[in-house]
């Protein structure tokens, strides 16, 4: 059945289901991470289906794995909400589950297993189920075969679910011709660019000019909201710059950590699996008898070069602990004796040896001072924290604090949401600048924010000391600014009307050839999108001459120029039932109806099932996070 989905390619219920099954598979092999007042209580209900803690939790871990991956931090997967995020999923998936329990929905031990064995993780190089490869492949993700065969029937039902909902569901002809003339219908267009000139001499405006611009624009002129803050900041890379770190610890550093400065040694290895004890002694003795590993893994396991191929590894990665000492006890070209696993009977051999190396001290010296500085800074960065926040709790100002602790206290005289400072310069030195931020316009005035952790082992308490509310600058602020913006628009304005000149007389049946000598010519442009933009043409000028006829003109402006076009001619496609962008089409518009119908019927079973969030759980397991 799963095969036939794959057949399927991208198609919405594909994504569904594995997504299921991702969402099953994170739940495997978590262990005793509860605490006692929240046991056995349940993040979310569907009907008699519950989502646990344990589901919950580790698919949060997991997908916050994936973003940090991504590049995301603590801040960033807080705006997200990524727990709510995790629990509407996990929502939805209890809801299938329920919906099949109460359908009384089970699937066939045989359903179960064609579907296990039409995976193709699961096969080998000609397309049959290898159960070897099925028990290793779980093994190294911790799963068992009972476990794993469970969820595959949780996630065959969901398939019944979503088939049922998905069936019938069909593309019309006529649509599809309508869809694809318009995506693939182009224009040619004649056109040429009247650039605003810069250099242009414009006179200083009047004073009327000047006011009546002024008072049209004033909210280009509005000065945001400012605070006044002052703040002290623990920044462990400063401490650690002072920090003087001896020969001898660097040294002993390096001598305890050796084993992170050293490449472990890797074998390349080879195994063979065989039925039993008796079958491998007699594979040995063929060896032995003068044949290769390789021969013998044919004749007697029937497996190839590519089965037996373990790979190049270090001890530590080969799946089964048994098996790696085995085969790195070995001489190189060594055969093992029968050695037995899980999975077996094996022999093992090693076709290549990579010692382990060692980098020299003298390499990683500089990075070894730095890391002990830096953990010493980290301490001293806490020690200096616990007195800030001592002295604070005792009632000291920032100012008689910091005397205290020996630390400085910064005062920024205007800071906005932005960042920015009264003159309009990015603040850079400030201590995780969006959480800073953030707690300056959260604060009171005259009052300290908490102690902060800066996110890189650092920390900041700030307080704010007067506020300044938005307002519109006065036309003496920024009389020359609105006279440079007044003559920029100035200049933008004749060209737009040379632009608009060119465009009367096209629209009184003129040929732009006839107008200009530095026409240019666009072909088979298309329709504005955000994958298909031209080179050079603004996009509204595109698309007003998609509306009209042959013949027809229109401007726009991009950059720095005007554009006139002037449309010559309509290039439709010529229709063909077979072409790929038919069946494109054709599978978007299926995808397309197909999730409208399943986020109906997903949302049909939250009702139907009564969906209920412990929200005050999901809090207390996410609160010292988001």
């Amino acid at each position: 059945m799963l095969k036939q989905l794959r057949d399927k390619g991208g198609s919405i219920v594909v994504k569904v289901l594995m997504g299921l099954l991702v969402l099953s598979f994170a739940a495997w092999g978590i262990g005793d991470i509860f605490s006692p007042n929240s046991a056995g209580q349940s993040v979310a209900n569907a009907g008699k289906t519950e989502v646990t803690q344990q589901e919950f939790l580790v698919q949060l871990r997991q997908q916050e794995a994936s973003l940090r991956a991504r590049g995301f931090s603590q801040e960033m997967l807080g705006n997200i909400n990524l727990p709510a995020v995790v629990v509407d999923q996990l929502v939805t998936r209890a809801t299938y589950e329920e919906e099949a329990r109460q359908m009384n929905l089970v699937p066939t031990a045989e359903v179960i297993g064609r579907t296990i064995r039409d995976t193709p993780d699961f096969q080998d190089a000609a397309g049959n189920f290898d159960r070897n490869r099925y028990e290793f492949s779980l093994a190294n993700q911790g799963y068992n075969p009972a476990y794993f065969e469970n969820l595959v029937s949780k996630d065959v039902v969901a398939n019944m679910l979503l088939d049922s909902v998905s069936a019938g569901v069909a593309t019309s002809d006529i649509a599809t011709k309508a869809l694809y003339k318009f995506q693939k219908e182009t224009r040619d267009i004649s056109y040429i660019s009247i650039a605003i000139d810069e250099n242009e001499a414009i006179s200083e405006p009047s004073v009327d000019a000047l006011n009546s611009y002024y008072e049209t624009n004033k909210e280009r002129f509005r000065a945001p909201d400012y605070r006044k803050v002052s703040y002290i900041a623990i920044d462990p890379d400063m401490i650690a710059a002072d920090i003087q770190i001896s020969d001898a610890a660097i040294l002993e550093s390096y001598e305890q950590r050796l084993d992170q400065f050293t490449d472990a040694e890797q074998r390349t290895i080879q195994l063979m699996l065989l039925s039993d004890e008796a079958a491998a002694l007699a594979a040995k003795e063929s060896i032995e008898a003068g044949k290769s590993f390789a021969e013998v893994a044919i004749e007697a396991a029937n497996q190839g070069e590519d089965e037996i191929n373990l790979g190049t590894m270090t001890r530590a990665e080969v799946p089964d602990e048994n098996l790696g000492n085995v085969a790195f006890d070995l001489a190189l070209g060594a055969v093992s004796a029968p050695v037995e696993s899980p999975f077996g009977w094996h022999l093992v051999t090693v076709t290549e040896i990579k010692d382990a190396t060692a980098t020299p001290l003298a390499d990683v010296e500089t990075d070894i001072r730095n890391d002990l500085a830096r953990e010493q800074a980290v301490n001293e960065a806490y020690e200096l924290s616990n007195q800030l926040d001592d002295a604070i709790g005792g009632g000291a100002t920032l100012e008689e604090a910091a005397d205290q602790a020996g630390l400085t206290l910064v005062t920024i005289e205007g800071i906005d949401e932005s960042g920015k400072d009264m003159s309009g310069n990015f603040l850079t030195d400030l201590p995780n600048p969006a959480s800073f931020i953030r707690f300056t316009f959260d604060t009171e005035e005259g009052l300290d924010s908490l102690l902060q952790d800066d996110g890189n082992d650092g920390f900041f308490i700030l307080r704010v000391d007067g506020l300044t509310p938005t307002r519109i600058k006065t036309l003496d602020e920024v009389k020359d600014e609105a006279i440079a913006l007044w003559i920029a628009e100035q200049r933008r304005l004749k060209a737009q009307e040379k632009a608009d000149a060119v465009l009367a007389q096209l629209n009184e049946g003129a040929k732009l050839n006839s107008i200009s000598n530095d026409v240019k010519f666009a072909t088979d442009v298309a329709r504005p999108a955000a994958s298909t933009r031209h080179d050079e043409l603004p996009a509204s000028l595109i698309q007003t001459l998609f509306g009209e006829a042959v013949g027809s003109a229109a401007t726009g402006l991009a950059g720095n120029a005007y554009y006139v076009g002037q449309l010559d001619q309509i290039n439709v496609p010529t229709f063909s039932a077979d072409s790929a962008t038919i069946k494109e089409i054709d599978e978007a518009t299926l995808a397309g109806m197909t999730t409208d119908l399943i986020q109906q019927y997903s949302s049909a079973l939250r009702e139907r099932h009564s969906v209920t969030v412990n929200q005050g759980l999901v809090n207390n397991l996410t609160n010292l996070q988001y």
